[in-house]
């Protein structure tokens, strides 16, 4: 069953219809999504959405990014995106994370990962981690990914969601790659992380931005609009909002120059597709070259990029 929300930060069910987005898994079956903004807070979010149990439904596409790793990779778009993955974007972030954590050659640090997927950020994480010892943690609410992080990557993965994780000691970093948007019970679970986190502890937060440069051109056909799965779409000004609630603040934050340049590919892939022109496909891919350029130029400034990655500690007001 479908069900509507309320704001997370106003609480309040008063919105600005925005857009009506298609699922891109499931184009052929002509459903549409409701995307509002609260007229309250300004927060941007999906209204109907399906229940949560109901969404399992949803990331059932083999082709769903943070699966990949337990598919077999025989396509170009996958092997393209592993290759991207592991040589430039997993390393950099593990590395910008690490800058950020305050963690010292030495010692000895708690890191939980939710929404892990497969693990690769962790074991990239204990990689660039030199003359550290991490002791690395993982939850993931996809059975066949929790189990190829345990059995493949050797990771200590809990199976289903955050407010169910047995976890009694803190976390000295916590971090979360495109997870919290998908997340029903957002206000529960940042409770949840704020009690898990240490007093000097960094929250690492990653999402799209819906006021970035290519959300603006791309409009409804915006890829990380993502809908059903995305439930929530913030800009730094709405998260910064969420966060006072909780007591916690952002602290330093960036773009991410790499997820310019693969929401605009996929997004004119999207509008391809959409409009069933096959033949015009070298134009979509020209023009998504141009502003996934710019937006990678605009992402310099975080308020224009593509994805933020948020640092975030205890607030002391």
């Amino acid at each position: 069953m479908m069900e509507e929300v309320s704001c997370p930060i106003s609480h309040s069910q008063e919105y600005e219809r925005l857009f009506q987005v298609s699922d891109r898994f499931d184009l052929q079956n002509g459903a549409v999504w409701q995307v509002k903004k609260s007229k309250r807070s300004g927060l941007v979010l999906l209204s109907p959405r399906p229940s949560l149990d109901e969404i399992a439904a949803y990331y059932e596409s083999a082709d769903y990014d943070p699966f990949v790793s337990v598919e077999s990779q025989n396509s170009f778009r996958q092997k393209v995106y592993t290759l991207l993955r592991n040589l430039i974007s997993l390393r950099s972030k593990a590395n910008a994370v690490l800058a950020h954590s305050g963690f010292q050659s030495g010692g000895t640090y708690r890191v939980l990962e939710i929404g892990c997927a497969t693990g690769e950020f962790l074991l990239e994480l204990n990689k660039q981690a030199e003359r550290m010892d991490l002791k690395l943690f993982g939850v993931e609410v996809s059975e066949k990914a929790a189990r190829f992080a345990r059995d493949y990557n050797g990771l200590n993965v809990f199976h289903g969601d955050l407010l169910s994780a047995p976890y009694e000691e803190s976390f000295d970093l916590i971090a979360m790659w495109h997870s919290l948007e998908h997340i029903h019970q957002i206000n529960e679970t940042l409770g949840k992380i704020k009690s898990l986190l240490q007093p000097d502890g960094v929250l690492m937060v990653a999402m799209p931005n819906v006021e970035s440069t290519d959300a603006k051109f791309y409009r409804e056909n915006w890829v990380a609009f993502d809908a059903p799965r995305h439930l929530y779409h913030f800009s730094p000004r709405t998260f910064g909002e969420l966060l006072k609630k909780h007591h916690l603040e952002v602290f330093d934050m960036h773009g991410l120059m790499l997820d310019s340049l693969y929401n605009a590919f996929l997004s004119e892939s999207l509008i391809a597709a959409t409009k069933g022109k096959g033949a015009m496909k070298f134009l979509y891919f020209l023009r998504a070259g141009f502003i996934g350029i710019k937006a990678a130029i605009d992402s310099v400034h975080p308020g224009l990029a593509s994805s933020v990655v948020y640092y975030i500690r205890h607030s002391n007001h």
